[in-house]
């Protein structure tokens, strides 16, 4: 049934919409129904994989080698539209590429010992094993062509499950949308499913890069897929070489090797060195693996030179060590070099991408393109205000057409948009929905996905996925920029975006994840918690729901502990205990309450005793370390009468002073004591400090120079700080070290 939205399907698709400034495009005007849409998406992937079959009778044919029936097989129900009995030929095809040899690593060696007898017998491992026989029967050639042969599979696979999942509506918007926005022999990056197959699809050919070269960063490391891009694009654009790849992988290994030594791994980078030691004596071998839990053995090796034999202590040289990586963040570091590689040797063709997985690399390139993004050729300094005023205008035409215009405004707060989420994707009201109900319906596939845990929201994950990457983009500007204004502008804007993101896929849980540890950094605690708490009542049986609640509990924990505010802190480890009672997290509540007596204890011992400074100065720490300004100034009020005229006590104050940076009441005590203690250059140097802060240059040098002239002549201590160091390094003293009475003291000094 349509919507009263429906008609608005159809204008986002005839007018197209506008990207940095330009047209994306005047679609053909058309009228039809869901199935007269189906019917023409069946068409186009027939056509798609006649295409993709034709290529690969040419591949075989040039090679004269017989690629395994199945693959033609898969080919013929493809394009017949059995998606079911294609789906049946390619397995056994995926796990012959190789694909699933190794365990996935999420799993474990565990799981798939378990798993590998009942996936064997499905996929008929014996007919299997004959094929691979085959193969390794013949030529290096025959190898090459299967696994090209084996991409346009994987191609028409990927192409046949965005149709089966995809409404036909929005896959037709979703497509032409960005294949209308992208100009003619650009080269695109494609990274999700959604984003590499269905613009495949969506693309006049292909094979002859009509309108544009499509590519999937994803899949750069694997050299099966550069082999086909370079037999597909290679005479036209350049592609990486064999040798490029060589180099990826090398520069990688030798950066990892670098950060397991030093302890930097990123999460979810596995990286294992493998040594193995032979002992020249008895010519044992003695393997030793490193990894990040053991990397301080390497050192110790690497300190003594060689490791005695276990056998005869016979003294075992360092082998050139092996490396082995795995996990997502080392293949994506390699994807990220190769996508690099292909970006800076064209450069006469245009950059667009669709995002992934983030590389750092591209941020600096990347401007919000409708819904995908352009990379330009130099990196921007800032982002133009033009082009963020006309994004937002850009999705708030696909929030009209999916949620409703009126779901996220600027002034929309979190909790707001949370109980929006809860009345309609929880309790399922949707009387007041302004948008498209065809968005909220689930798409009943024939495949299946035996990995997902309930019906595909096809719609919602790719376009909360697009937003949400766009909101991450405004956030690293945020982060990055200099300019106060423009921080604040970014972060607001990165807002907008999450919110809108978190509208149109509260079932997607990169998008929560991206929201929520955004408003955290923003210490926007509350809000990051309701997030979370929204999804978990969406998805209850989603393990990640729990893992999000707990991370952001436990994010928002640990900045109130390091601002010492642990009343706060044990109020969340309270509430995260009945959230997650399994653990046990009510030991750190105890270890808070101790914390609280500790601090109640010295505070209580300035208060008796106020004159000992020894209790002022554990006072002030307290107090300063928690950010409490007021208390350090009521502890400087109460200290100040009784310090007397004592230098050492005056010093107290002043640092107190410095502390909460009340420079005017600091200076004069710092003058106070350039009287008292007229000869420590001390006192004048810290004077001259204050005075600069005052941005009182001119006093600032006259105490400097006296500070310079009482060291220059007096005796020095062997701790003491050397002032001119201390003048060359401080940026605060930037503005005298030209001044015509500070520099020759530094010249001397030379």
């Amino acid at each position: 049934m349509y919507s009263a939205t429906r008609p608005l399907i159809c204008a986002l698709v005839i007018v197209g919409f506008t990207c940095f400034g330009q047209p994306a495009g005047q679609l053909v005007p058309e009228k039809k129904s869901t199935a007269e849409l189906e019917a023409k998406l069946m068409a186009q992937f027939k056509a798609f994989a006649i295409r993709k079959r034709d290529y690969a009778k040419k591949v075989a044919a040039e090679k004269q080698v017989n690629p395994p029936e199945p693959v033609w097989n898969f080919f013929d129900s493809a394009i017949a539209g059995d998606f079911v009995e294609a789906q049946k030929q390619y397995r056994p095809l995926a796990l012959m590429s190789g694909q699933y040899d190794a365990p996935p690593p999420l799993l474990g060696e565990a799981f798939w010992a378990k798993a590998r007898p009942r996936i064997e017998k499905l996929f008929e491992v014996d007919l299997l094993a004959s094929w691979r026989e085959s193969i390794a029967r013949h030529q290096q050639l025959n190898k090459e062509a299967f696994n090209v042969v084996w991409v346009l599979v994987n191609e028409v696979h990927g192409a046949m499950k965005e149709l089966d999942s995809w409404h036909a509506d929005y896959l037709q918007i979703y497509t032409e949308n960005i294949v209308q926005s992208i100009p003619r022999n650009a080269i695109y990056f494609g990274g999700t499913d959604p984003g590499r197959y269905a613009i495949t699809l969506g693309s006049k050919s292909h094979e002859k890069a009509d309108p544009f070269f499509t590519i999937t960063q994803n899949a750069l490391a694997d050299g099966r897929y550069l082999q086909y891009l370079r037999r597909l694009y290679g005479k036209r654009i350049y592609t990486p070489s064999v040798e490029d790849n060589k180099a990826a992988f090398s520069e990688y290994y030798s950066s990892a090797r670098k950060r397991l030594m030093n302890g930097t791994l990123q999460p979810g980078e596995d990286v294992r060195l493998i040594l193995n030691f032979q002992c020249p004596n008895c010519l044992s071998t003695f393997p030793r693996v490193v990894d990040r839990n053991t990397a301080p053995l390497l050192k110790q090796i690497e300190q003594t030179g060689s490791l005695p034999c276990p056998k005869d202590q016979t003294p075992m040289l360092i082998p050139e060590p092996q490396v082995s990586v795995s996990g997502t963040t080392a293949v994506m570091d390699i994807n990220a070099r190769l996508a690099r590689t292909i970006f800076d040797k064209n450069p006469d063709h245009d950059f667009y991408l669709e995002e992934s997985f983030p590389l750092n690399w591209m941020y600096p390139h990347l401007v919000p393109h409708g819904l995908i993004f352009k990379l330009e050729r130099k990196p921007l300094k800032e982002l133009p205000p033009d082009l963020i005023d006309q994004n937002r205008k850009d999705w708030q035409k696909y929030m009209a057409l999916c949620v409703g215009d009126e779901v996220v405004k600027p002034e929309t707060t979190v909790a707001e948009l949370c109980r929006w989420v809860e009345t309609i994707y929880i309790k399922g009201d949707r009387e007041n929905f302004k948008g498209d109900a065809l968005f909220l319906k689930s798409k009943k596939e024939m495949l299946g996905n035996e990995n997902r845990k309930g019906p595909p929201y096809s719609e919602q994950m790719a376009f909360s996925k697009m937003r949400s990457a766009q909101a991450t983009l405004y956030f690293t500007r945020k982060l990055n920029t200099k300019d106060i204004k423009l921080k604040k502008e970014y972060a607001r804007e990165a807002d907008y975006a999450y919110r809108q993101a978190f509208a149109l896929g509260p079932v997607n849980p990169e998008t929560v994840f991206r929201f929520s540890s955004f408003l955290s950094t923003m210490k926007r605690h509350d809000s990051a918690m309701r997030v979370a708490e929204t999804y978990r009542s969406l998805k209850p049986k989603d393990p990640n729901s729990l893992v999000f609640v707990r991370q952001v509990m436990q994010t928002c924990e640990q900045q109130l502990v390091a601002a010492r505010n642990f009343e706060g802190a044990i109020a969340i480890v309270e509430r995260l205990d009945k959230v997650d009672p399994k653990a046990d997290h009510l030991i750190r509540r105890d270890y808070y309450k101790r914390q609280i007596e500790e601090e109640k204890k010295i505070i209580n011992a300035f208060a008796v005793n106020p004159s000992n400074s020894t209790n002022f100065v554990q006072a002030v720490y307290i107090h300063g370390r928690s950010g409490r300004t007021n208390e350090i100034l009521t502890a400087i009020n109460t200290y100040s009468p009784l310090a007397g005229e004592d230098p050492k006590n005056l010093t107290l104050i002043k640092n107190a002073y410095g502390l909460i940076h009340h420079w005017k009441e600091k200076a004069l005590i710092d003058e106070k004591l350039t009287v008292i203690t007229p000869n420590n250059h001390a006192a004048w140097f810290d004077l001259a400090k204050t005075r600069l802060q005052l941005h009182d240059t001119k006093r600032a040098a006259l105490a400097l120079k006296k500070a310079l002239t009482l060291f220059e002549n007096g005796e020095k201590k062997p701790s003491e700080l050397d002032i001119f160091d201390e003048i060359r390094t401080n940026s605060i003293f930037a503005p005298l070290r030209e001044h015509p009475e500070i520099k020759p003291f530094l010249i001397k000094k030379e």
